[in-house]
């Protein structure tokens, strides 16, 4: 049997060398496909069904095994963040400038650390 370099299971990806970038770098960008998707039809939506989009195809793709990512560095969780943050800000019809702390409390949304802290502790 040839070994192989990465490996896709239960909604993990695991490289050859025990680190979570690829898992990191194509949840991110799986994310941000749905993301422009929503983009499109922003306009011809109330913020409540936004909201719902993100929360059911976004956000809980982001939470889907975030326990695994606990320890990593932090170049790698804010890679993740920028996700939150974008449809923080298109949910809210914000500038990409403007600080997103209050706005994701205005979502009742978590960092992403603090969603990996909250996973642990419960």
């Amino acid at each position: 049997m040839t070994p192989v370099s990465l490996l896709y299971d239960l909604g993990i990806h695991l490289d050859s060398d025990q680190t979570v970038w690829s898992h990191v770098t194509k949840t991110a960008v799986s994310c941000f496909v749905v993301r422009a998707w929503i983009r499109t039809i922003h306009q011809l939506v109330s913020m409540v069904v936004l909201r719902s989009l993100f929360m059911s195809l976004v956000v809980s793709h982001l939470d889907y095994g975030c326990v695994t990512l606990a320890g990593l560095p932090r170049q790698a969780l804010d890679r993740l963040q920028s996700v939150i943050n974008s449809a923080t800000w298109l949910i809210l019809a914000s500038c990409w400038h403007s600080h997103v702390t209050p706005l994701l409390q205005c979502l009742h949304w978590l960092l992403v650390t603090e969603q990996i802290n909250f996973q642990l502790v419960a």
